[in-house]
C-alpha cells in the first residue's frame, strides 16, 4: 500500500461540474498540474441562473417599493402632494 507523505485540500473557486479527473489515487503530481478538469459550460449556466434570480428579486423589490409609494401618496389630498408628510 502507498501512503502519501503530504495530502493537500482541493477547493474549487467556482461552482461547476467535474468534467474529468486526470489523476489518480497514487499518483505522483507537481505544483500547477490539473488534478480535476471543471466544466466551464456549467459554471456559466450557473452564473446566467443567478444573474437572472437577481433580476427576478430586484424587479420583486421594486415593484413592492412602487406599491408602497402609491399606497402612501393615495393617503394624502392632492392639495398636500408637493409637501412632505411630518
Amino acid at each position: 500500500m502507498v501512503r502519501a507523505q503530504r495530502v493537500a485540500v482541493i477547493v474549487s473557486r467556482i461552482m461547476a461540474e467535474v468534467r474529468a479527473v486526470p489523476v489518480k489515487a497514487g499518483d505522483r503530481v507537481r505544483a500547477g498540474q490539473p488534478v480535476v478538469l471543471l466544466d466551464g459550460a456549467s459554471s456559466r449556466r450557473t452564473d446566467a441562473r443567478q444573474a437572472s434570480q437577481a433580476a427576478v428579486t430586484q424587479s420583486t423589490a421594486l415593484a413592492e417599493a412602487d406599491r408602497q409609494a402609491a399606497r402612501r401618496r393615495s393617503r394624502w389630498p392632492a392639495s398636500r402632494t408637493s409637501a412632505s408628510p411630518t
